[in-house]
């Protein structure tokens, strides 16, 4: 319960915050990353019991920028929310509020899971033994 409950104060924190902390792509270009109905553009399912779907990728992007002995730098550019609008649909009699608030709890929990991946590949070392 009490892990339950931290989740929820973060999860609080995070929609105050907003995510424009970290950038949030919806069917491919650059959105504030807020959710509105018109994001929801994919196809309902026929046979689905659920009344919306948001799918999220978390995008890792970086390149290779050298090599010296056991150790590869990486320079890294930045960690991508994307939304894939195909993929993500909603019911047209169940559209409400509190759904599309729902569906935007899916996108702060990705900007947060985005934001430790940022945080971690901006400090990371590869070398041959933890590759």
């Amino acid at each position: 319960m009490q892990k339950a409950a931290s989740l929820l104060i973060l999860v609080s924190f995070i929609i105050h915050i907003g995510v424009s902390a970290q950038q949030v792509y919806v069917g491919g270009k650059a959105h504030s990353g807020k959710l509105s109905w018109e994001d929801f553009t994919g196809k309902v399912p026929e046979s689905t019991r659920f009344d919306a779907n948001t799918s999220v990728n978390v995008v890792p992007r970086m390149r290779h920028a050298g090599t010296k002995s056991d150790t590869m730098r990486l320079e890294y550019l930045e960690v991508r929310v994307e939304v894939d609008s195909l993929k993500t649909w909603a019911k047209p009699n169940r559209r409400t509020a509190d759904l599309l608030q729902h569906e935007q709890g899916h996108i702060d929990l990705f900007v947060l899971c985005a934001r430790e991946m940022d945080d971690r590949l901006s400090h990371a070392t590869v070398t041959r033994k933890n590759l």
